[in-house]
């Protein structure tokens, strides 16, 4: 017997897995845990983005929580997915008509859309809580004001330095405001 829970918010109606209620499941757990590992070691890491291979370890979460998750794209976050991947197709194209480069290159450039991508699959897997990801969210905003914060106060790494948490702010933003979106858009 399906045993979810039904959430009625202003024009929407939200079902909630048992799973969800019942706490973390183990690819939510993988996944908060990785991110707040690294925001604490990037935030504890003021002349560098971070003292721990986060990318690495970023890459190995993803791809495992990938693996294992049963997969569907949610109404909610569908058109940030189809934007996500017509970016990177339309990029993929034009690098392949004008100026060929190796696939690694092309994936490390626009590796926060790739995570993107994988995020909106998770998000309509029910493998998660929406609300548990919002304080995840929540947090992980404040951890990255903190560390811009601070770096730009005390001057650290120069007037050319860009402070990250994870890895270079390019990537790390558009992962940041890709969970934001998927956590808020329930």
């Amino acid at each position: 017997m399906d045993q979810a829970r039904t959430v009625r918010r202003p024009g929407r109606v939200i079902r909630i897995s048992k799973d969800a209620l019942d706490g973390p499941t183990p690819a939510e757990r993988i996944l908060f845990a990785a991110l707040l590992m690294l925001a604490l070691a990037g935030l504890l890491t003021p002349h560098a983005y971070n003292s721990l291979p986060a990318e690495s370890i970023l890459e190995v979460v993803f791809a495992a929580i990938f693996l294992v998750t049963r997969w569907r794209v949610a109404n909610r976050v569908a058109v940030i997915m189809t934007l996500a991947s017509l970016y990177l197709v339309t990029k993929l194209l034009l690098m392949l008509a004008y100026r060929p480069a190796g696939i690694a290159d092309f994936a490390q450039a626009y590796k926060a859309y790739i995570y993107l991508i994988v995020l909106c699959l998770i998000a309509g897997s029910q493998c998660y809580s929406v609300e548990r990801l919002a304080r995840i969210v929540k947090l992980l905003t404040i951890l990255f004001a903190f560390k811009y914060g601070y770096s730009f106060a005390l001057g650290l790494g120069g007037r050319n330095h860009r402070p990250g948490l994870f890895a270079e702010n390019n990537f790390e933003l558009v992962l940041l405001i890709g969970v934001f979106y998927i956590s808020y858009a329930a």
